[in-house]
């Protein structure tokens, strides 16, 4: 998935969307709990440029849990059905029939 802007104009403003933290921050807020691994390129600040480099290597942002259970999560709870002596739950009443 790519991320396009629209342009800045005096209303909107989306310098703080371009920073790498707060890329990160937002999908670690919203993005935890999918699945598949969500990465970004890989930034690295150069001393002697004085700037910010990107490199060819890729950095996972959220925690995807590749089993389907939440990392931390308690194991599952036994389940009892709510319609004892039944393997399924019973269908619509008949037409005419009294329900308790």
């Amino acid at each position: 998935m790519i991320l396009h802007l629209r342009a800045e104009d005096d209303d909107h403003k989306f310098d703080d969307l371009l920073s790498n933290w707060k890329l990160k921050s937002i999908i670690s807020r919203y993005s935890d709990h999918i699945s598949l691994p969500i990465e970004m390129r890989k930034r690295e600040w150069n001393q002697e440029k004085g700037q910010e480099e990107v490199l060819d290597t890729w950095e996972q942002i959220n925690k995807a849990c590749s089993s389907g259970w939440p990392r931390g999560a308690p194991g599952p709870i036994r389940t009892v059905p709510m319609w004892p002596g039944r393997s399924e739950p019973p269908g619509p009443p008949e037409m005419g029939q009294a329900t308790r």
